[in-house]
């Protein structure tokens, strides 16, 4: 197991399983022309309150993205590996949501940060 996904796991991502919000990018170079790749950033709630803990998920250089039901109240587990061994350009890990088949795509890096949560009123 990478250096990165091990620091991802001692974060405790289980604690994390509801979906808050869902933003995706298509990257534009200096040029503004598209790469082909997007940015995807998953923000997770602990619990379905507004004051729950908080975690963000941002995934750069995202590739051949599917994208399944987000509807209703979903518990979602992300299971990324790294896939450097494979020598796929520019992608490196591959990410899998596998409770609810939400999302599944590779990408070229990733950070896993954890938010304040959001006050209540």
């Amino acid at each position: 197991m990478s250096k990165k996904i091990e620091e991802y796991w001692s974060l405790r991502p289980i604690r994390f399983r509801h979906l808050e919000s869902v933003e995706l990018r298509r990257v534009l170079n200096a040029d503004y022309d598209y790469d082909g790749t997007y940015s995807l950033s998953i923000t997770l709630l602990a619990e379905l309150r507004a004051s729950s803990e908080r975690a963000r998920l941002d995934f750069s250089g995202v590739e051949d993205i599917k994208i399944g039901d987000l509807n209703g109240p979903k518990c979602f587990l992300f299971e990324i590996t790294d896939e450097s061994h494979r020598q796929l350009e520019n992608l490196r890990f591959r990410v899998v949501e596998s409770e609810e088949d939400a999302f599944k795509f590779w990408c070229r890096d990733f950070e896993f940060t954890m938010l304040p949560p959001r006050t209540e009123g």
